[in-house]
Order: structure tokens, then sequence, then C-alpha cells
């Protein structure tokens, strides 16, 4: 039976950063799942992961995330060189807003089939990681709050770097991996105006219908679905705040407050008033 790795930072939610840990790796990690999200670096070597039963063979330069629910094992590691860090998946689609309109964020955070979409990273990059996964590891001994937030910031510029830089691992994916990607961001800068699918497929240079097919397979839901998740989190910020529920309509794409309703009360089982009351 698996494992589940705990770590002491696990059970707090202030704590968008769980672990990181640099380190080396020779022949196998047992089978084991977690609670939250990793940020895997190869940065030397190679192994072979079994994640949800499926074999990847991973080398220098291979990046990935782990999902929380994901069995996970490695087996065969040679000259394995590695960086984690292991975060709150759900908080960190909040925090890293900023970051979401990069083609590279979604790549990694958002198309959650596996390391089968791993990305690949130069060596440039992992040397400009590896520095901030070591300070971030170093500052997680340390428990004061001016630790924590200088651990977040090396997290969201690492997040950055490797958003700047990453592309699809094997170079028959890169073409419409990146199209999917460059979908994503349009949507997460855009949900706010009017968005129909033949604006998708126009800039992916795809057809309506060879666009459809590729997004789900790729993100098994459709576009039209993760439009309107990204709208509903967007409400649900503003709901938060206060806003007027007009005004939360307008400024996350519903054409009214009752399409936001409804919306709403389909996705949550409440109406946006009991949401904010909570």
């Amino acid at each position: 039976m698996a494992e589940i790795l705990s770590y002491p930072r696990d059970r707090d939610e202030r704590y968008l950063v769980k672990m990181v840990h640099v380190g080396r790796r020779v022949g196998a990690q047992k089978e084991h799942w977690h609670r939250y999200a990793e940020l895997m670096l190869v940065l030397e070597g190679q192994a072979i992961d079994l994640i949800d039963g499926q074999e990847y063979h991973i080398q220098a330069g291979d990046v990935y995330v782990l999902y929380p629910g994901m069995l996970h094992e490695q087996r065969e590691a040679q000259g394995y060189r590695y960086a984690i860090i292991k975060f709150d998946h759900e908080a960190f689609m909040t925090e890293a807003e900023s970051l979401r309109g990069l083609p590279g964020f979604h790549l990694l955070f958002s198309m959650k089939s596996g390391s089968a979409l791993r990305a690949v990273a130069d060596d440039a990059t992992l040397g400009a990681v590896e520095p901030l996964a070591r300070m971030m590891e170093q500052e997680m001994q340390n428990a004061s709050p001016e630790s924590e937030a200088l651990v977040w910031h090396l997290f969201m510029a690492a997040v950055a770097i490797l958003c700047r830089s990453c592309q699809p691992s094997l170079p028959s994916l890169r073409s419409y991996r990146q199209v999917i990607a460059k979908a994503l961001g349009y949507m997460e800068t855009h949900y706010a105006e009017s968005v129909h699918l033949e604006d998708l497929a126009g800039i992916t240079g795809y057809s309506r219908r060879h666009f459809t097919r590729l997004f789900r397979e790729n993100m098994c839901c459709s576009a039209t679905e993760y439009l309107t998740e990204l709208r509903l989190n967007a409400a649900c910020r503003l709901l938060k705040q206060n806003e007027p529920l007009t005004a939360v309509a307008a400024a996350c794409g519903f054409s009214d407050a009752a399409a936001l309703c409804h919306a709403f009360r389909r996705r949550f089982g409440v109406t946006p008033k009991a949401f904010r009351m909570k």
C-alpha cells in the first residue's frame, strides 16, 4: 500500500510552500502519494518515474508537476540530482495571477495529464533556478515571518523563470501543446470580455473543430467549461471584497447578474449572496 509522505508544514494553511529540497538519489523511492503538488526539476542524471502506474523515463532538464493524489514511484536512479518544491496548488493558482498570462505557466501548472506533458529547461534556466531552491530550503529552516515572505518571493521568481523558458519535452508535442497554452493564456487575460470558440481557434490557427478536439484531449474539459471556471474563480475573489453583484458579473465576463447567479449555483451549489456571507 502506498505511503502518505507528510511534512511539518502540510497542515498549516499559512504556508504556500510546504517543503523544498535539493539533493541526490541512488536506486529507488517506493510508491507514495502526497497531499500537495510537487514541482520536480531534474538537475542531473536519469531515472524511471511511475506515475499512476504509467512509466516515464526522465533525465536532466525535465521539469514537471505531480498533483495531489497522484501515485508516484521512482526506480533506477542513476547520477540523479534533483530539486523538489512542494506547494499548495490551489493557493498558488490564486496567488500567481500575474504569471498566468505566460504560455509556459499553463504548460506546467494547468495541463494535468501527468508527466507525459513534462517540460524541458536548458542549462541556463536550471542554473538560475537551483540557487533559488537552495535559498528557499535554507530559509525554511528558520521560523521567522521574514523568512516566510522571502520563501514566497523566491518561489514566484523560480516559477517565473521556468514559465519564461520551458518548452514541451518532445518536439512532436510542441506545436499543439503550445497552441493550447496560448489559448489558456488568452483566456486568462480576456475572460472579462466576450470570448468565443471562433476567437480561440483564430488565435491558434486551427479550425474550430480541430481546436475543440485538441483542447478537450489536453485539458479534459471543453474550452467553454474552462473559461466559465476562470470567470467563477474571479467572481469568488470579487465577492469576498464585497463588490456589488452587477459589478462582479460585468467584471467577470457574465452577461448580467442573473447569468452569474445561474452559473455560480450550478458550480458551487450556493448563490453568490450565500457565498459572500460565509
